[in-house]
Parts: structure tokens; C-alpha cells; sequence
């Protein structure tokens, strides 16, 4: 249930851990956080905190978005995390686009934020092709659905010759454009 709670965030770090759980599972004690952290749905685990394994992800936001109180787990990780780095705060925000099933305008918009950094700032490509090849995959299906998942990953793939894969199709507006 904890690892639910964590699925919207990026950075999973030992203090959001704990004030999920006393936040949303007071009924748990402090060893169901032990139990996360040496779980196997942990994909990678560190002094800084832990990464969940992207093969778990979908599902466990699946349950998330089913949660009524979603909306609070959000808040709660929107604040812990209010200082992430740009990136992946928009990652973040990706995530739970996906999680709440936003239009694909919403989501499109946010996404075009990076291909517009990419056209404008050539000088940050190689971080953002970085960020593609690394978030891009496990964001939520209903982003890596979108129109803009998609020319965001062919501008990068174009930049860095390195397959980016999404495991779905593209929009049909794009199944035979090429960028």
C-alpha cells in the first residue's frame, strides 16, 4: 500500500516515505517502510532513497488513481518535492497526468515545454535527449500516448541516435510522419 502511495513520485527519499505513511497508513508502523525499502518492487535503493522497478509502476498507479484520496497523496509530494530540479518536477507533473487521465492537450502542453527547450537552447540537448531517454519510457501510457510524447522522442532520438522506446503506438496524425 505504501509503494501505491509512492508511485506518483520520482524521488522516493526516506522522509516522504514516512510522511505517507503516517499521512495515509497510520494503522502502519515504522517496518512497513523497511519492508518497502527492501522489497522487490524496489528497483534501485540508495542513502538518498529508492527508485520503484518501472515494471510495477502502471499498476501501482492504477490503484492510485482509484484512491478518493489521490488528490492529498499528490499535495503531499507536491510539497516534499517543491524544490526538485525542473525536469523532473515536469516529470512529476507527467506522471500525475497520467495518473488523473488529463486531455492529451494538458498533457501535450506540458510536454511541448521540453521541445521547446530543445529547439530554443540547443546548448541543453544533450541533458534533454538524457531526460527523454531516461523518463520518457516509464511515464503513465496516457502520456507516452500523446502526440507530444512522440515528437518529443523523435527530436531527441534524432539528436542522440538512440532508440527511445515508448511500447505503444503513435497517434495517428504521426504513424507516418517522420521529425
Amino acid at each position: 500500500e505504501l509503494a501505491v502511495l509512492l508511485s506518483a513520485a520520482v524521488r522516493i527519499e526516506q522522509p516522504l516515505i514516512r510522511r505517507l505513511r503516517l499521512g495515509f497508513l497510520p494503522a502502519g508502523d515504522p517496518s512497513a517502510e523497511a519492508d518497502l525499502w527492501f522489497s522487490p518492487l524496489v528497483r534501485a535503493k540508495s542513502t538518498l532513497g529508492i527508485t520503484l522497478h518501472p515494471d510495477v509502476l502502471p499498476a501501482l498507479r492504477d490503484m492510485l488513481a482509484t484512491r478518493p484520496d489521490r488528490d492529498e497523496v499528490r499535495a503531499v509530494i507536491a510539497s516534499a518535492h517543491a524544490a526538485l530540479p525542473g525536469l523532473l518536477a515536469l516529470e512529476e507533473r507527467l506522471v500525475w497526468l497520467g495518473i488523473i487521465g488529463a486531455p492529451e492537450a494538458t498533457i501535450d502542453a506540458e510536454l511541448a515545454r521540453v521541445i521547446k527547450a530543445m529547439a530554443s537552447s540547443p546548448s541543453r540537448n544533450e541533458d534533454l535527449s538524457a531526460w527523454c531517454i531516461r523518463a520518457l519510457p516509464q511515464l503513465p501510457l496516457a502520456v507516452r500516448r500523446c502526440a507530444g510524447a512522440w515528437v518529443l522522442r523523435n527530436a531527441a532520438q534524432a539528436l542522440v541516435q538512440v532508440v527511445i522506446p515508448l511500447d505503444c503506438d503513435p497517434p495517428p496524425a504521426l504513424a507516418d510522419a517522420s521529425i
